[in-house]
């Protein structure tokens, strides 16, 4: 009986000693699998992170942007050792081409390129992921923007008054990729119709519109419900369908500026009175003898919103 007992002991014993260390095994298996599986995961995302913050920079605010150097020529951006340092290029001589010593600029934000010269740009304007601001007024060869475009997520403002080459509804089919788009320029290009596309810019604030060789603007452009800045005007010559224009305009429920000078307008309609949230017009036009005479005029008329006849306007490039 006592070596009965003792046999179970040791059978026992043994049990104990496999099982635990199997247990043992298992789990420490499972806790290394565990620990690499997250300490790799972590370790990837670190990396991402570093490496995207190594590539691109932080996305400078307005203020910051325009206390950054404004760099002018191609000389001065070879010259720079530390190209992540390139956030405005505004060159005073005018780009016949793309240039291309920009590329590795990766933190860009301002891009002016007034006068453009080519017909296009290239894809890899999509490696700019910071740039707030593309100006190409006068790039009268400019035939289209590159569908990289559209990957542009931090892209603001683009200016494009003048590019009297562009195929307007290649562009709006571009940006209405750019969900940050709140400034627009499309003046002095003589396209005949505003695509119904433009409605579907949602975050469009401002918006300059000024002697193209369209009459009217398609129902969908009312939709711009963020739109707070219009520019527009028209030689009497091309004149504009202002009676339609003025009186869907009332749709627009953040409209506050409103500015059309030497169009050829005679009048302002009453139903500017039921406009929501307008509060000023900038009008005057050339056969006014006494401008300041006119614009009380119509300011005592609407007393919802002043007229006023100082027609300047901000530079686009200055809209970071």
């Amino acid at each position: 009986m006592k070596n009965f007992f003792l046999m179970i002991t040791l059978l026992a014993f043994m049990a104990a000693c496999g099982g635990g260390k199997k247990a043992e095994n298992t789990d420490t298996t499972n806790d290394s699998s565990a620990t690499n599986n997250t300490e790799n995961a972590e370790g990837t995302t670190t990396d991402d992170t570093k490496s995207t913050e190594a590539q691109y920079g932080k996305l400078l605010t307005k203020e910051e942007v325009g206390k950054a150097k404004e760099y002018t020529s191609i000389a001065e951006v070879e010259g720079e050792t530390d190209k992540s340092a390139i956030i405005r290029y505004r060159p005073k001589d005018y780009a016949k081409e793309f240039p291309t010593q920009l590329m590795d600029a990766n933190n860009l934000q301002v891009l002016v390129l007034q006068n453009y010269g080519a017909t296009t740009l290239p894809d890899d304007i999509k490696k700019f992921k910071n740039l707030t601001l593309l100006y190409l007024d006068g790039a009268n060869k400019l035939e289209k923007l590159p569908e990289a475009i559209g990957e542009l997520k931090n892209l603001k403002t683009v200016s494009l008054g003048g590019c009297k080459s562009l195929d307007i509804n290649q562009v709006l089919g571009v940006l209405k990729n750019c969900p940050n788009l709140e400034n627009l320029s499309l003046s002095y290009i003589p396209f005949t119709e505003m695509p119904a596309t433009i409605g579907e810019l949602k975050n469009l604030k401002y918006l300059r519109i000024k002697n193209n060789k369209f009459k009217t603007l398609p129902d969908e452009f009312y939709k711009l419900e963020n739109l707070d800045y219009l520019a527009m005007g028209s030689t009497p010559k091309d004149q504009y369908n202002y009676e339609e224009i003025f009186t869907k305009l009332k749709d627009l429920p953040k409209l506050k500026t409103l500015f059309f000078p030497f169009s050829g307008v005679k009048t302002l309609p009453d139903v500017m009175k039921d406009y929501p949230s307008l509060k000023k017009v900038a009008w005057k036009e050339s056969d006014w003898k006494d401008v300041k005479a006119e614009t009380k005029k119509w300011s005592d008329k609407f007393p919802n919103f002043e007229v006023t006849w100082s027609t300047s306007s901000t530079p686009m490039y200055y809209f970071y």
